[in-house]
């Protein structure tokens, strides 16, 4: 992997974490690379300073998708996350909402 393409924002893997880090920061000093960030699942800090040659264990995590899937499978899913956060802050959400 090259060093350019580690940048703030994307989800790398590397053997020396248990799950994916998605990136906050990068800052590059000579032959070492620092890494801050936190894990993708369980949400836990990362703080990495390591050299630019193990570079070649990390790999970044990309996500593919086709487009293809039916529109009110999408529907239901964006109504649903509107749900579990508009409950949040009502918690009466369920006796206001009405069935058609």
């Amino acid at each position: 992997m090259e060093t350019q393409e580690i940048k703030a924002g994307i989800i790398i893997t590397d053997p020396k974490w248990p799950e994916p880090v998605e990136i906050k920061r990068v800052d590059y000093s000579g032959d070492y690379i620092h890494i801050v960030g936190a894990t993708t699942l369980s949400n836990h800090h990362i703080d990495q300073l390591s050299p630019s040659e193990e570079l070649s264990d990390i790999s970044v995590r990309t996500i593919d998708t086709d487009f293809k899937s039916e529109a009110w499978k999408m529907f239901l899913a964006l109504e649903s996350k509107r749900y579990r956060f508009a409950s949040l802050y009502d918690p009466l959400l369920a006796s206001s909402t009405k069935l058609n």
